[in-house]
């Protein structure tokens, strides 16, 4: 079969699109280029989470991603955002490795070094899982006083806020949902 010879706009058609082939191959690597810097980065910045779970998680900013590796701040947001990360704990977003520090001394707390919000919301879970519900349970300034024995300084409503932001009930509320448990089980 015999080819025929092209045509002006055909070969300028061609190379249009040969050229944007080559552009969105290239911004195709570059994009995961940066997703895999980032990820290590962040792996590296949180390498207590890797090894010992959402209790150990530092405090982490954008900007302490994007400084070192001299990105914008909002490339590392979007590089990270809606990507999953499989860890010997679970699977987790990238962004969910991102926590604010809370209570550290350059806040105004007593802490000796700055700790995650998020770190120290797993660490109320584990408290309060640990509860005894017939017994013995803590209040928002039981609670304070545990961290606090910890060195982990909190003021009573922001361990508050964290627990009504892991859908706890108050002190009152589960004494009486104990009792009320209680009662039914006496029942049958």
């Amino acid at each position: 079969m015999a080819t025929r010879p092209m045509k002006a706009e055909e070969r300028a058609f061609m190379k249009t699109n040969v050229q944007s082939a080559r552009w969105l191959r290239k911004a195709t690597q570059q994009r995961a280029a940066t997703l895999l810097r980032v990820a290590r980065a962040i792996v590296a910045h949180q390498q207590g989470f890797f090894d010992d779970g959402m209790v150990a998680l530092q405090p982490m900013v954008l900007r302490d991603i994007a400084e070192p590796l001299e990105l914008h701040e909002s490339t590392v947001s979007r590089s990270s955002s809606g990507k999953l990360v499989q860890t010997p704990n679970g699977v987790f977003y990238l962004k969910d490795l991102f926590s604010t520090a809370v209570g550290s001394a350059a806040a105004g707390g007593g802490n000796a070094k700055p700790i995650s919000s998020a770190a120290i919301k797993a660490r109320l879970l584990e408290i309060l899982a640990d509860e005894e519900p017939h017994t013995k349970v803590l209040s928002d300034y039981a609670l304070v006083d545990l961290l606090a024995e910890e060195g982990v300084v909190l003021a009573r409503r922001t361990v508050a806020k964290y627990r009504k932001a892991l859908n706890i009930a108050s002190s009152a509320q589960r004494r009486r949902a104990a009792k009320i448990a209680a009662a039914a089980g006496q029942k049958r």
